[in-house]
C-alpha cells in the first residue's frame, strides 16, 4: 500500500524505491512457508515483496536425551543446519522472482555484504531456450487482452506450447491490482501478488525459440499510456 501511494503522488519523481528487505526470525520463516498459497496475510504478501529476505538463525537448545520413535527406538538426529538451507531455498523459489535468502548468524553481516545483495545484476536470458522479460512499472496490462497474448502464446504449435514449456513464471502490473502465474497449463492459473516494482515473465523451454515474438504478442496487451 505505501509504494502505489508512492508510485501516485508526486514523491514518485523525487524517490528511488529500493528493493525491499525482509527480516524474519527462524520460527517466522517456517511458519509462514508451511501455509497454503490461498491464504493471505501481510507477512504473506511481505515475502513476495522482498528483493532480500534474512532469516536469523536461532540457536539450538541445549539437550541431554535423544529424542525416540513410538517403539522407543532412537530417532536419527535432525541435522538443523540442512533443515534450515531447505527452507531457505523454498522461500527463495517462491514467485516473484527473483529473491535471494541468507541465513544470519549471530555475529550478522556486514552492511556491505547485503547491499551487494541488493545491486548485483540479475542474468538475464543466459540459457538456451531460456527468455527473461521485464516491463517497467509505469506500464500496466491489460489484464484480459494478456491472457489471451499467452493463451495465443501456449497455443498448439506456438512458441511455448506444453509439449515445449519446461517452465513459465511471471507477475504483471495491470490497472486493478498485480497478478502472478507459475504453470506450464493452458490457460494460466493467476493469483493476486504483493508485487508492485515491476512486471517480468521467465520461460523455459525445450530447444530455440524466437523472444522477439513473445516480446511483441505480450507488448499488444499493455494499456495505452
Amino acid at each position: 500500500a505505501l509504494i502505489d501511494r508512492i508510485r501516485s503522488s508526486a514523491l514518485n519523481d523525487r524517490l528511488e524505491l529500493l528493493p525491499a528487505v525482509l527480516v524474519l526470525n527462524q520460527h517466522e520463516a517456517s511458519v509462514f512457508n508451511d501455509l497454503r498459497e490461498s491464504e493471505r496475510s501481510l507477512i504473506n504478501q511481505s515475502i513476495e515483496l522482498s528483493r532480500l529476505l534474512l532469516i536469523l538463525r536461532t540457536p539450538a537448545p541445549a539437550s541431554h536425551s535423544q529424542p525416540t520413535n513410538e517403539s522407543g527406538n532412537a530417532q536419527a538426529p535432525v541435522d538443523p543446519n540442512a533443515a534450515l538451507d531447505a527452507l531457505a531455498t523454498a522461500l527463495a523459489a517462491r514467485p516473484p522472482w527473483p529473491r535471494r535468502v541468507r541465513i544470519l548468524e549471530p555475529a550478522g553481516l556486514s552492511l556491505a555484504t547485503l547491499l551487494a545483495d541488493l545491486s548485483e545484476i540479475e542474468p538475464l536470458g543466459t540459457l538456451p531456450g531460456h527468455g527473461v522479460w521485464r516491463w517497467p512499472p509505469s506500464q500496466r496490462f491489460d489484464r484480459r487482452r494478456l491472457q489471451q497474448a499467452l493463451g495465443e502464446l501456449m497455443s498448439t504449435g506456438a512458441a511455448l506450447h506444453q509439449n515445449r514449456l519446461l517452465q513459465l513464471r511471471g507477475v504483471f502490473l495491470t490497472e486493478r491490482d498485480a497478478y502472478s502465474t507459475d504453470s506450464i497449463a493452458a490457460p494460466a492459473v493467476w493469483r493476486p501478488s504483493a508485487w508492485r516494482l515491476d512486471s517480468r515473465l521467465e520461460v523455459l523451454v525445450r530447444g530455440d525459440f524466437d523472444p522477439s515474438l513473445v516480446s511483441t504478442v505480450l507488448t499488444a496487451a499493455l494499456l495505452a499510456p
